[in-house]
């Protein structure tokens, strides 16, 4: 696996994350690509650690979902690690 490949899932991540309007099931986006679920994954991480979305756990999935656009005067997230939300019962 090289960052080209994972970059390029990441791209196609956000297309279809774009087209579902903005939510996807792991298994909806894992399901759909031509690759292994663990280059998938690379991926999300890779677009969570640079703030482009949030990821929340499910009942038997974990839902992606891009994150709102922060203020464009800001470079990054004050805090790029706290994008986890979760779920309380």
């Amino acid at each position: 696996m090289s960052v080209v490949e994972i970059s390029t899932i990441a791209g196609d991540i956000l297309s279809a994350l774009e087209r579902s309007r903005g939510s996807a099931s792991l298994e909806q986006l894992t399901s759909s690509r031509r690759c292994s679920r663990d280059l998938v994954i690379m991926a999300l991480g890779w677009l969570f650690k640079e703030g482009l979305i949030i990821i929340q756990p499910g009942i038997g999935d974990w839902f992606v979902k891009t994150r709102p656009q922060l203020d464009p005067t800001l470079r990054k997230h004050p805090h790029p690690y706290l994008h986890v939300e979760q779920i309380v019962e």
